[in-house]
Formats: C-alpha cells, structure tokens, sequence
C-alpha cells in the first residue's frame, strides 16, 4: 500500500539542499506519521554530533583557518596613577607602553583587547631635545585575557630607552637595555641593546628623502634556556612628493645557527612583516623581510596605501597589502602565496 513519501530538507548556503531523496516511507495502516518523523530527527541529530567529534578543517582554529585571537573576556585594560614634576612624569599601575613605532615594545592595538603592562614608568624630558624612559614591568597583560592560559607573562624586566630629536635631519634613539625576564615564556626572556636613526631631508620643495637605519644585538636572559646570540639591523630609502610616499626596505631578524631566531615577543607584531601573521613568531632560523610601499595621501576620508613584502629563510612569502580608512588603520592582508624553501611544496590562500 503506498503511502506519503518524507523528504527532508534543510537550508544552506546554496539554498534548500535534499538531504533523503530516495527513500519513500511506506506507512502502515494506524501507524502514526508522528512517529516516523521524530525517529528521523532522532537519526539525523544522531549523526551531527557524530561530525562534530570529527576534526574538520572548517571547524574554528582548525587546518584551513585563520587564528583570530580575540577571545571572549572582560578584564580591566587600563588603571594607573601619575605624577608629573621637574619635567618628570612618573606613573604607576597597568598602562600602556609604546616604544619606536611598536617593533619591540608595543600595545598591539590591532586586537580588540589592547596588550598592556602592570609596572612603573618614568620618563624625563629635562635636558633639551632629549628624552629619557626607565620601565620596570611586572607583568604583561596579553590580548588572550586572563581567562586564557597563555593570557598574561609573570615578568620581572627593565626597559630603558632614550633618544636625542636636536638634529634637523632626524631622532637618534638607544634602547640601550631591553631586559625582558619573562617567567611564564623563558625561551623569549632576552637581553637587547641596540639604536636606531630616522628622519627626513628636504630634497627640493615638493620632494624630502626619508630613511631609517636600525640595529640591535640579542642575547639569552633570566630563565632563558637556550644560550644565544643575534643581529638584528633594518635599513630603509624613500621619498615623499606631493601627496606620494614610496620607497623600499629590508629587514632581517638573524638566528644563532639555527637554534634561535632575534625575537620580538612584546612589539605590536601584526604591524610587521606582513599583516597576514605568518610570523609572529620569528623562525629559528631567521628571517630576512625585503619590501617595497607605496602610499598616496587622498583626501581624509580616503588615504589609502600599499606594499609588497618578499621573506627569505626556510619560509618565503609574497603578500600585498591594502588599506582604505579614514580612522586609525584597521588593515587587510592577503598571503598571495606561500612556501618552503625545502622540497615539499605547500600553497596557500590566507584573507
């Protein structure tokens, strides 16, 4: 005898998607309907939670996916206390510390909680064009949260830095110590000295010349296991015409043989090499970062700009970068393509 035919359905990305479509349920005479139905959902219900125990690419965090490290928290970002006095501010509590445009010491405002740091700064402005800093940190409140395992380092460092601006042609800066003694990340407790130049020079009325040069050594420091040694330096040329900004650049983070790569565990480090996080981590082997930019300064409502970076080592990256906004940069990348250096080949496609 037959009977009603039960086809189900169920809404997608694709539209309506038949999930049983060749199976018709031929019903006994008085047998419910009612039934038949809920033991189907029974089975289909069945089988999701058998898929979510299966690892699926497409899962968050999974093969495939982008990491975005904004989990869901509440914790206070800021409370500190201040005194200012003979050209002295001093100030005390969780604060933020921003520091050579973020490449060591940074707040990493590109996430939704804003990496910051319980401790002590003072910074003094005394003597003309020269600025001094002393920092003790106590503990480093990550973007991660307090919830999260890895959302805070137990620390016991000291940064100073200081930087002379009484030059026409730009900021001399010397972090003379960085000495990060992380307890709860010892591979990234270090020990950095190094110094910085940066400035422009009026090459014509329409045209200045901009350049930057940088180095930095870094060793082992407090409950660092490893023992090491690397260079850091960082050189780049440019130009400003009108309403142009271009240039080129090369950066590289070197290694002690292979064993550690010069690492940067407190900078801002979606602002460099690449915004597609590909190394937030520098590999141990180093990394070398060649770029090139090009900005053009529209109206406020449009600045837009663009660069090309290639790395080198074992991992070697082209990406392109994009920027359109009127507020504080909030920037896209795409990893246009990715692979090692090594005989295995691996493509990828990262937005």
């Amino acid at each position: 005898m037959g009977g009603p035919r039960v086809v189900w359905r169920r809404s997608g990305p694709k539209g309506i998607e038949r999930l049983h479509h060749s199976e018709s349920s031929r019903l006994h005479h008085g047998e419910p309907l009612q039934l038949q139905i809920h033991d189907r959902v029974r089975r289909r219900n069945d089988h999701r939670k058998r898929k979510q125990l299966q690892p699926s690419r497409h899962q968050p965090g999974g093969a495939g996916r982008t990491v975005i490290a904004d989990p869901e928290t509440t914790e206070i970002n800021r409370a500190w206390l201040a005194y200012e006095n003979w050209d002295t501010v001093a100030k005390f509590g969780r604060q933020r510390i921003t520091l050579d445009g973020a490449r060591f010491i940074g707040d990493v405002i590109w996430r939704q909680n804003q990496q910051t740091y319980d401790g002590v700064t003072v910074v003094n402005t005394r003597l003309a064009d020269i600025s001094l800093l002393y920092s003790y940190i106590s503990n480093v409140n990550q973007v991660l949260g307090d919830e999260h395992p890895a959302g805070d380092f137990d620390s016991d460092s000291h940064i100073i830095n200081g930087s002379y601006s009484g030059w026409k042609a730009g900021t001399l800066t010397g972090y003379n110590t960085y000495l990060l003694d992380l307890n709860d990340s010892p591979a990234n407790s270090s020990a950095t000295y190094g110094g910085s130049f940066v400035g422009s020079t009026p090459l014509s009325d329409t045209v200045a010349a901009t350049y930057h040069a940088e180095y930095a050594y870094q060793t082992d420091n407090g409950n660092n296991p490893l023992n090491y040694d690397a260079n850091y330096y960082h050189f780049s040329l440019g130009a400003k015409h009108k309403k142009f900004d271009y240039g080129v650049g090369y950066e590289v983070l070197g290694s002690d043989g292979g064993a550690k790569g010069f690492a940067t565990p407190l900078a801002t480090l979606h602002k460099f090499n690449g915004w597609a996080d590909a190394f937030l981590a520098t590999p141990a082997d180093g990394l070398d970062d060649l770029y090139a930019w090009v900005a053009l300064f529209c109206p406020e409502v449009f600045p837009w700009n663009s660069s090309i970076m290639i790395f080198r080592q074992k991992t070697a990256v082209l990406t392109m970068v994009t920027n359109s906004t009127s507020l504080p940069p909030r920037n896209s990348a795409r990893t246009l393509l990715s692979w090692p250096t090594t005989a295995t080949t691996k493509k990828e496609m990262t937005v």
